[in-house]
């Protein structure tokens, strides 16, 4: 039994889920090059104006400010300031505390102590640079210096990230407005506890942050003679331990982790729950319409003794669970289809099989790490990844040091994200077999039919037999779930549900911007962690307990310590086009748009937040029909206002015309389209396939409404040959499909040159039978489609037109 600490923090501690935050109180005792210990920012602010030669002063900032406009010669304070604040030695206290095994450090000391203490016992602790984003860096053993650290100051960096004048402060590289800072925020909610050390709690979002983040356990390290104020304020904000370094040191020197060494930090074994409960009607309307899912139910239908009639169950499972011993698998659908439902679904299915399982636990933990203990035990498991392009950095990892032989991957993805990344695996090495979640087959069919007539969602459709409801889903729903999701959404019935569960919060503006801020992330396929949620909407409400505890707020979003949970994104769609005005989420995305551009660097989330909000479609999918032709053209106009560098970017360029030419202003569109094409003539190496389907789409739309079949038909041969230039693939294949319109309205009405014409182009594409390793299981299928329907045309109006 350790005395005088409180369980709770040895606990933590011992766990590894302990935070560390030191202020300058934790390096009294170390040694400098000086000899002494490093000075506080009273003492600093002497020794500078002593060295600068003028009358001294406590304001350390000010200070240091007139230093450098009197001085332009830095080199003297700079070496005074390494001298100051590299340490040579440090006491047994700071060592042990070192030797702890804390979650992350974060320092607000120019010093290295943590560092050199950390040396002293053989833990090689790394130093993190705010100016350096933290994909940089790996995630144990970590010091992020939130105001600078001596090791990387320079002339260049004693204005920007080493935090001694007002321009460093103010300086854009700085820990407030860098990744950083997420990064924080992100680790505040993934720790129980964080410790404080000689620190004087002065910043303003440091405390603001712990004050509203309900279930964290905070401890302040403070001296015993600390004054009566100075407790108080502390108080306020966690338990007070007056027992400083030295004490805390010799209090904690024999915490040990609480497990051996090779204990998994960031990954969970899945493991039976081993409940039987019996569904009901609310579960599933929790499931359809909100997106909760209750894993012990998903359990109970997919191994229980009964199979409840919870998740329909995906015909795909069996063929997953056959490849696992030969191939990886990526697992895709659109939005809104059900990818991480699955990922739910195949968990227990294949721990019934005997397989070991693992998910993510901690998205922001150290993932290889805990990948290469496992690999280490010498037993296969299967890894689930849920949106593996968020962390491109593991995949490759993973595809280029193991086979399937130490470890098997399921990974999921949105199909358009998995596209990008095909190359890439393949580059990699990454072998695997894909399915696609986007239609539904027959006997899923079935299932989804059975759940709806549990839940009487058909309405006046309930009368319909089986085979019209499979047709209905088949025919008006296009096979997809996400469609079918829809639907429910023109219920009265569930429109008053969402709405009377939305009045009583929805009128409150930060509650508002949360539930914004949640739902965008849910569509942009990008976690809602508080941090995020929290920049997004402006505002710290996410932290507070009464919005986490409001039974409305609780009856649409779910919660952990990290954040929201919305599994849903055809419900976070419904609710940013239902709750939303179309000039309100313009003005969002302009926002988001504009203050994510300000950023130094970007965080992964920041970067995909970012792109999401530059995307047509993106904002396209989500604005009211009536308002988006104008809303579509004016957030464009805006935006390059907003994002002033976009004006020499061919892809925004190229997204304007989009928004044009989807509601056929082709005159308009066809000047964006020169415009994008211009800009990527200037850039060495800019592909323009993206252009060039694009123009392809603005031709053949032209041509197919033209009443001159003759004398337009350049348009059609000009944008076929920008077709055969391209690679095979969906984006190429959507626009070949517009054929089908070209024969039916014009090819009567050519001369017979032109018909020659047309019939060679559609011929040769025929011919072509496009088959290629890289795609994907949906992008085939898709491909295939074109073909037989385009066939079907050909056949009609070329083949049987001549022979008439």
């Amino acid at each position: 039994m350790i005395k005088n600490l409180p369980q709770n923090l040895i606990r933590s501690i011992e766990s590894g889920k302990a935070m560390l935050f030191t202020g300058a109180g934790f390096s009294d005792g170390c040694e400098n090059f000086k000899g002494s210990t490093p000075p506080r920012a009273k003492e600093l602010a002497h020794k500078i104006a002593d060295l600068g030669k003028f009358t001294k002063d406590d304001d350390l900032t000010y200070v240091a400010d007139r230093y450098l406009r009197q001085n332009t010669e830095r080199s003297p304070l700079i070496s005074f300031l390494k001298d100051s604040f590299t340490i040579r030695s440090t006491k047994a206290a700071h060592n042990a505390i070192a030797a702890l095994p804390w979650m992350r450090c974060y320092t607000t000391n120019y010093d290295n102590s943590i560092e050199i203490a950390g040396q002293a016992i053989g833990k090689r602790y790394e130093t993190a640079f705010v100016g350096i984003p933290p994909s940089e860096y790996s995630k144990k053993d970590l010091v992020v210096h939130i105001n600078g650290s001596i090791s990387e100051l320079t002339e260049k960096t004693l204005e920007t990230t080493f935090k001694l004048t007002d321009s460093s402060y103010n300086s854009p590289e700085g820990f407030l407005r860098s990744p950083w800072f997420h990064n924080f925020k992100n680790d505040v909610g993934r720790c129980s506890a964080i410790i404080f050390i000689g620190y004087s709690l002065y910043d303003i979002d440091i405390k603001r942050i712990v004050a509203n983040c309900d279930g964290l356990d905070a401890y302040f390290i403070t001296r015993k003679d600390i004054p009566q104020k100075e407790e108080y304020t502390f108080s306020c904000y966690g338990e007070v331990i007056k027992c400083e370094v030295a004490g805390f040191g010799e209090l904690v020197s024999c915490i040990k982790a609480s497990t051996e060494d090779g204990s998994l930090t960031a990954l969970a074994e899945c493991a039976y729950l081993q409940t039987n409960v019996q569904v009901r009607d609310i579960d599933l309307e929790r499931l359809f319409i909100f997106g909760k899912i209750n894993d012990d139910l998903v359990e109970s239908s997919v191994v229980g003794s009964e199979k409840w009639n919870y998740l329909f169950r995906r015909t795909c499972l069996s063929d997953v669970e056959n490849n696992i011993s030969r191939n990886n698998v990526v697992i895709t659908s659109d939005l809104g289809n059900g990818k991480t439902a699955f990922l739910k679904e195949l968990a227990p299915y294949l721990l019934s099989k005997s397989h070991s399982v693992y998910m993510i636990d901690d998205q922001y933990g150290d993932i290889i790490a805990d990948v290469d203990i496992l690999v280490r035990r010498g037993k296969h498991f299967i890894l689930l990844i849920d949106d593996y392009y968020r962390d491109q950095n593991l995949m490759r990892y993973l595809a280029e040091n193991f086979s399937v032989h130490d470890l098997t991957v399921v990974a999921t993805s949105r199909t358009t994200s998995h596209h990008k990344e095909i190359a890439n695996l393949k580059n990699w090495g990454f072998q695997y077999v894909q399915y696609s979640l986007d239609c539904l087959d027959e006997f899923e069919m079935d299932g989804v039919i059975s759940l709806a007539d549990s839940m009487g969602h058909w309405g006046e459709l309930a009368g319909m037999p089986p085979r019209e409801k499979k047709n209905w889903i088949k025919y008006k729903n296009d096979s997809s779930l996400a469609y079918f999701l829809l639907s429910l959404f023109d219920s009265e019935d569930i429109k008053n549900r969402i709405e009377n569960n939305l009045r009583s919060i929805i009128t409150t503006r930060g509650v508002k911007d949360v539930i914004f801020a949640i739902a965008i992330l849910k569509v942009a396929n990008i976690p809602a962690t508080a941090s995020m949620i929290s920049e997004v909407s402006g505002n710290d409400f996410i932290y507070k307990s009464t919005l986490r505890n409001d039974y409305n707020f609780q009856s649409l979003f779910s919660f952990d310590k990290r954040g929201a949970i919305i599994t849903s994104s055809v419900f976070a769609a419904y609710l940013l086009k239902s709750q939303f005005s179309s000039n309100e989420i313009k003005d969002r995305f302009l926002n988001i748009a504009e203050e994510f551009n300000a950023k130094s660097s970007y965080s992964r989330d920041h970067e995909l937040l970012f792109k999401h909000v530059l995307k047509f479609s993106s904002l396209e999918r989500i604005l009211k029909d009536k308002a988006k032709i104008t809303t579509m053209a004016s957030y464009y106009e805006d935006l390059k206002r907003r994002v002033s560098w976009l004006k020499n970017d061919p892809h925004y360029w190229l997204q304007y015309g989009m928004a044009h030419l989807v509601y056929a202003n082709f005159d308009k569109a066809k000047t964006l389209f020169a415009t994008a094409y211009s800009l990527a003539e200037a850039k060495s190496g800019y592909h323009t396939d993206q252009i060039d389907t694009q123009q392809a789409r603005l031709l053949l739309k032209e041509y197919i409404l033209s009443a001159n079949s003759n004398d337009d038909f350049d348009r059609f041969e000009n944008a076929h040959r920008l077709l055969v230039g391209l690679e095979d693939d969906r984006y190429k294949f959507k626009q070949i499909d517009l054929y089908r319109n070209v024969i039916e309205v014009h090819y009567a009405n050519l001369s017979k040159p032109k018909k020659a014409k047309m019939r060679h182009f559609c011929s040769a594409i025929l011919k072509s039978s496009p088959v290629a390793s890289s795609f994907s299981y949906l992008e085939q299928d898709f491909i295939d489609r074109v073909m037989v329907r385009l066939r079907e045309v050909f056949d009609q109006h070329i083949i049987k037109g001549n022979q008439t």
